[in-house]
């Protein structure tokens, strides 16, 4: 647990002579001032929206792991500076997806998975797990986390947990 600044809209800091902040701002603020205990790993879990240059330096400048999801207008530079979108296209149409099942908080799960290190705009080398219960475009989203020795699967596992911060 840690001490997060609660969001104000731009409104009302203009009518309380409030400095205003972005919800990315204060992302970035809570990974700057979060300090772990000694060894301890630290994981930052956000989801697409937060999947920028700004979040993505203070994450790695800390030393920390993320695990994240990328929207699908995303490009990979590694690969002609093509769209996330573009690649699961092509993933599909080769059908380069493992059928990878695994036990998570007691429940068997299984998933369509793809593991690649990519480089991506506005987040560099990571690694990008396109993951999905069906191999449909729709249905793959493009899990992205900068701790390259990550399997597919360690990765969907940490993913998975984002649901819980979102309640």
């Amino acid at each position: 647990p840690i001490a997060a600044k609660p969001y104000k809209s731009k409104e009302f800091c203009r009518k309380t002579n409030r400095k205003f902040y972005t919800q990315v701002e204060l992302g970035v603020q809570i990974v700057n001032d979060f300090v772990p205990p000694d060894g301890v790993e630290v994981i930052v879990m956000f989801d697409s929206f937060f999947s920028g240059k700004k979040m993505v330096d203070k994450v790695n400048n800390k030393g920390f792991g993320y695990v994240s999801v990328l929207a699908k207008n995303r490009v990979i530079k590694s690969h002609d500076d093509i769209h996330i979108s573009e690649r699961i296209e092509q993933l599909i149409q080769k059908d380069d997806f493992e059928e990878i099942s695994f036990t998570h908080k007691g429940r068997k799960k299984t998933y369509f998975m793809h593991r690649e290190e990519l480089t991506i705009s506005r987040c560099g080398k990571v690694v990008v797990v396109f993951s999905g219960r069906e191999k449909v475009l729709r249905k793959v989203k493009a899990l992205v986390s900068n701790m390259l020795h990550l399997s597919a699967v360690a990765i969907s596992k940490h993913y998975s947990f984002r649901w819980e911060i979102e309640i």
